[in-house]
């Protein structure tokens, strides 16, 4: 009963540091009505091991609302690590990128979308996203 006692107290204990460190961490918003950001290129398969010199890689850029909703893609599957998302509605957005790996046989095979508000692959832990607010109209002549 106590080693049962144990792994679960040890468990919650480990959960509660997770969520704190996650969900707990500051946001640097970024206030603009296009964005470019950048990634590090991906040499290696998750395991470790380096591609083979067949595969191409190519990355899929995203964006999604700062609640999880209105997940998209942002253009087609690029090879440089970089793109620019120009912002169409008002909102705050965390872009994300995945990585394509484009076998000999011309199979794909896509890693999962690593999030800016994601602290594990970010630099430095420095979760981020942007905002876009729609100018007000312009003011008309006074007399």
């Amino acid at each position: 009963m106590f080693k049962t006692l144990t792994i679960i107290i040890a468990v919650v204990a480990t959960l509660g540091i997770l969520m704190t460190g996650a969900f707990g961490q500051s946001i640097s918003w970024k206030v603009a009505n296009q964005a470019t950001f950048e990634w590090q290129a991906v040499t290696t398969m998750n395991e470790g091991d380096p591609m083979l010199p067949t595969d191409v890689v190519t990355y899929q850029p995203w964006a999604k609302k700062s609640d999880g909703t209105n997940i998209m893609k942002i253009g087609a599957p690029t090879n440089a690590p970089t793109a620019t998302l120009t912002f169409t509605q008002e909102g705050s957005f965390f872009v994300g990128v995945s990585t394509i790996r484009t076998v000999a046989d011309g199979n794909k095979i896509e890693s999962i979308v690593s999030w800016s508000d994601n602290p594990l692959v970010v630099t430095n832990n420095s979760v981020f996203g942007y905002k876009f607010y729609y100018l007000p109209d312009q003011t008309m002549l006074i007399n």
